[in-house]
Protein backbone atom coordinates (compact mmCIF):
# COMPACT_ATOMS: atom_id res chain seq x y z
CA UNK A 1 0.00 0.00 0.00
CA UNK A 2 1.40 2.67 -0.83
CA UNK A 3 2.08 6.38 1.50
CA UNK A 4 -0.17 9.29 1.38
CA UNK A 5 1.43 12.24 -0.49
CA UNK A 6 1.64 13.62 3.06
CA UNK A 7 3.33 11.13 4.74
CA UNK A 8 5.90 10.92 1.90
CA UNK A 9 7.08 14.17 2.04
CA UNK A 10 7.07 14.23 5.60
CA UNK A 11 9.52 11.15 5.54
CA UNK A 12 11.39 12.76 2.85
CA UNK A 13 11.76 15.77 5.23
CA UNK A 14 12.92 13.75 8.32
CA UNK A 15 15.30 12.09 5.77
CA UNK A 16 16.68 15.40 4.23
CA UNK A 17 16.73 17.04 7.92
CA UNK A 18 18.76 14.32 9.17
CA UNK A 19 21.31 13.80 6.53
CA UNK A 20 21.63 17.82 6.88
CA UNK A 21 22.67 16.95 10.60
CA UNK A 22 25.11 14.66 9.90
CA UNK A 23 26.65 16.28 7.37
CA UNK A 24 26.73 19.70 9.45
CA UNK A 25 28.39 17.76 12.19
CA UNK A 26 30.97 16.13 9.97
CA UNK A 27 31.39 19.39 8.42
CA UNK A 28 32.57 21.10 11.80
CA UNK A 29 34.37 18.30 13.29
CA UNK A 30 36.21 18.18 10.27
CA UNK A 31 36.62 22.12 10.26
CA UNK A 32 37.75 22.01 14.39
CA UNK A 33 39.85 19.16 13.92
CA UNK A 34 41.14 21.24 10.98
CA UNK A 35 41.51 24.24 13.37
CA UNK A 36 43.42 22.07 16.18
CA UNK A 37 45.90 20.53 13.33
CA UNK A 38 46.73 24.57 12.16
CA UNK A 39 46.91 25.23 15.87
CA UNK A 40 49.70 22.68 16.27
CA UNK A 41 51.67 24.10 13.23
CA UNK A 42 51.86 27.12 13.91
CA UNK A 43 52.79 26.28 17.39
CA UNK A 44 55.54 24.28 16.00
CA UNK A 45 56.90 26.73 13.19
CA UNK A 46 56.44 29.36 16.23
CA UNK A 47 58.92 27.47 17.84
CA UNK A 48 60.96 27.26 14.99
CA UNK A 49 61.20 30.72 13.92
CA UNK A 50 62.29 31.49 17.99
CA UNK A 51 65.25 28.75 17.56
CA UNK A 52 66.25 30.18 14.39
CA UNK A 53 66.29 33.57 15.99
CA UNK A 54 68.33 32.60 18.72
CA UNK A 55 70.26 31.48 16.66
CA UNK A 56 70.89 34.47 14.93
CA UNK A 57 71.76 35.85 18.15
CA UNK A 58 74.22 33.80 19.22
CA UNK A 59 76.24 33.74 15.77
CA UNK A 60 76.10 37.82 15.68
CA UNK A 61 77.66 37.56 19.61
CA UNK A 62 80.00 35.35 18.62
CA UNK A 63 81.05 37.65 15.44
CA UNK A 64 80.81 40.37 17.37
CA UNK A 65 83.44 38.87 20.17
CA UNK A 66 85.67 37.59 17.32
CA UNK A 67 85.72 41.17 15.93
CA UNK A 68 86.88 42.57 18.91
CA UNK A 69 89.52 39.70 19.36
CA UNK A 70 90.63 40.37 16.31
CA UNK A 71 90.97 44.32 16.37
CA UNK A 72 92.65 44.47 19.62
CA UNK A 73 95.20 41.36 18.18
CA UNK A 74 95.83 43.86 14.85
CA UNK A 75 96.21 46.54 16.85
CA UNK A 76 98.55 45.41 19.21
CA UNK A 77 100.51 43.43 16.91
CA UNK A 78 100.61 46.30 14.50
CA UNK A 79 102.09 49.10 17.05
CA UNK A 80 104.56 46.77 18.40
CA UNK A 81 106.26 46.30 15.27
CA UNK A 82 105.57 49.90 14.46
CA UNK A 83 107.82 50.41 17.49
CA UNK A 84 110.04 47.19 16.45
CA UNK A 85 110.75 48.48 13.22
CA UNK A 86 111.37 52.17 14.40
CA UNK A 87 114.05 50.96 16.19
CA UNK A 88 115.61 48.71 13.55
CA UNK A 89 115.88 51.65 11.48
CA UNK A 90 117.19 53.99 14.12
CA UNK A 91 120.25 50.75 14.68
CA UNK A 92 120.85 50.88 11.07
CA UNK A 93 121.25 55.12 11.14
CA UNK A 94 123.49 55.04 13.88
CA UNK A 95 125.43 51.93 12.15
CA UNK A 96 125.99 53.93 8.47
CA UNK A 97 126.56 57.12 10.84
CA UNK A 98 129.22 55.45 12.37
CA UNK A 99 130.61 53.74 9.60
CA UNK A 100 129.86 49.71 11.36
CA UNK A 101 128.54 47.72 8.76
CA UNK A 102 127.86 45.07 10.78
CA UNK A 103 125.13 47.02 13.18
CA UNK A 104 123.73 47.99 9.50
CA UNK A 105 123.70 45.25 8.32
CA UNK A 106 122.23 43.26 11.44
CA UNK A 107 119.56 46.18 11.28
CA UNK A 108 118.72 45.56 7.63
CA UNK A 109 118.54 42.03 8.12
CA UNK A 110 116.02 42.04 10.89
CA UNK A 111 114.36 44.83 9.11
CA UNK A 112 113.70 42.37 6.53
CA UNK A 113 112.87 39.36 8.10
CA UNK A 114 110.08 41.58 10.61
CA UNK A 115 108.60 42.63 7.08
CA UNK A 116 108.73 39.60 5.77
CA UNK A 117 106.93 37.76 8.39
CA UNK A 118 102.97 39.07 8.28
CA UNK A 119 101.09 39.07 11.73
CA UNK A 120 97.99 38.49 9.42
CA UNK A 121 99.52 35.23 9.11
CA UNK A 122 98.80 34.24 12.81
CA UNK A 123 95.08 35.35 12.10
CA UNK A 124 93.98 32.08 11.24
CA UNK A 125 95.57 30.40 14.20
CA UNK A 126 93.97 33.33 16.63
CA UNK A 127 90.30 33.00 15.16
CA UNK A 128 90.36 28.72 15.04
CA UNK A 129 91.57 28.85 18.60
CA UNK A 130 88.99 31.26 19.80
CA UNK A 131 86.11 29.49 18.00
CA UNK A 132 87.62 25.84 19.80
CA UNK A 133 85.32 25.20 23.22
CA UNK A 134 88.15 23.35 24.26
CA UNK A 135 90.15 26.25 24.32
CA UNK A 136 89.76 28.22 27.76
CA UNK A 137 92.11 30.98 27.17
CA UNK A 138 93.72 32.70 23.91
CA UNK A 139 97.16 35.03 24.05
CA UNK A 140 97.81 37.69 22.11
Amino acid sequence: MPLPATLGAAATKASASLVSTELAKHASTGLFDAWKEWKKVHEVEKTKRESIRAQRDVAIERIRAEREVLQYYLEQTFAERRAVIAGMFEALDQGLKSDNLAIAERAMQSIVDTVRTSPLAEVKNLLTQNADPNVKEVWI
